[in-house]
């Protein structure tokens, strides 16, 4: 985010009570959506529970290939998004068909 700051870098990020973000300077489009989609992840007085759904598919709406292969459908910038996503949450759900046929590493192996 410090690299989205507009003008002077040294502008300080606050969460409220309520869990609203705020900057003591003006910040760019992109950096603004960025907080927008992480800081209720961050905020560490939660009211209430939040949920996160991820799902990876191809264009014509698949979740693999035509062989069932299903690594890396959506691509390498969407699996470290992933990893960024477990990072921040407190439990990760996935299927058991998941389970038994993939055996993922539900890690966050790629962001920390």
């Amino acid at each position: 985010v410090r690299h989205h700051l507009v003008g002077n870098i040294s502008g300080a990020i606050t969460i409220d009570s309520s869990g609203f973000w705020h900057c003591s300077q003006a910040l760019t489009d992109a950096a603004t959506q960025l907080l927008d989609l992480y800081v209720p992840l961050l905020a560490k007085n939660k009211t209430s529970r939040l949920v996160v759904a991820h799902l990876g598919q191809t264009l014509d709406g698949f979740i693999s290939t035509t062989s069932g292969a299903s690594h890396y459908v959506t691509g390498p910038e969407n699996i470290i998004h992933l990893h960024r996503m477990r990072a921040l949450s407190d439990s990760v759900l996935v299927g058991a068909n998941t389970v038994c046929i993939d055996d993922p590493k539900l890690t966050t192996r790629l962001v920390t």
